[in-house]
């Protein structure tokens, strides 16, 4: 979800799916990512993403797995936080492509 949000951002609209290239699939992702509030929805977990955003800083609630996120952009980087992992997390993005690392696994991970 986070690559999908900061590819969105980084492009100027909502693309329909980001590609996973750890797992070799596409994640279809709904919604709404504009002004001050975020709603989408993950159909590949069946669970919808809310919360609200002001500028660079997005604060949001994963009901898939009940546990808060939030996610600070800063031109093409960004970082963030799991408060349900207690981890942090960043990355950088384009309009075409993220890289995030995972601090919790040590993972670089990667999507278009």
């Amino acid at each position: 979800m986070v690559a999908y949000i900061v590819k969105a951002i980084a492009a100027g609209h909502s693309p329909s799916s980001v590609y996973d290239h750890s797992e070799g699939r596409h994640i279809i992702i709904s919604g709404h990512l504009g002004g001050s509030s975020v709603s989408l929805y993950d159909h590949a977990r069946g669970c919808h993403i809310s919360g609200s955003r002001s500028g660079g800083s997005l604060n949001l609630y994963d009901h898939g797995r009940s546990a808060h996120f939030s996610l600070n952009l800063s031109g093409r980087s960004f970082t963030g936080y799991d408060h349900g992992t207690g981890s942090h997390f960043s990355g950088t993005a384009g309009p075409s492509s993220c890289s995030i690392y995972d601090h919790e696994h040590g993972q670089h991970f990667h999507y278009s």
